[in-house]
């Protein structure tokens, strides 16, 4: 199961995460999440991944179609409140190489100008 929230403030979009992302929730991500971006042509975008508490190659790949995303409207993506588990998992996947990453997600308004 995947539960989304999103905010949007000062030109950012948070969204914040709480489940699994997988081959199993995938597809709401991709309803919600990447139409949102798509629909809209956000910029900015802080992935809060706290609650996450599994992500498999599905969801690694997820995150890095939404970086291409925002990368063409000129924007940024960031991952903010990286739990330990799924560092390691994003760590091996070099996504690190391509994002930013931030301890909390309030630093983005630091981070983005």
């Amino acid at each position: 199961m995947l539960n989304i929230i999103f905010e949007f403030r000062r030109g950012i979009l948070f969204v914040r995460m709480n489940g699994v992302l997988d081959k199993k929730t995938y597809l709401k991500y991709k309803e919600e999440v990447l139409f949102m971006i798509k629909e809209n042509g956000i910029k900015n975008v802080v992935l809060n991944l706290r609650n996450i508490s599994k992500i498999d190659l599905k969801g690694i790949n997820l995150l890095f179609y939404t970086y291409e995303l925002v990368r063409d409207n000129k924007g940024r993506l960031i991952l903010s409140d990286i739990n330990e588990l799924i560092h390691k998992k994003l760590n091996k996947s070099h996504l690190f190489k391509y994002v930013d990453t931030i301890d909390h997600e309030i630093e983005s308004f630091k981070v983005i100008v």
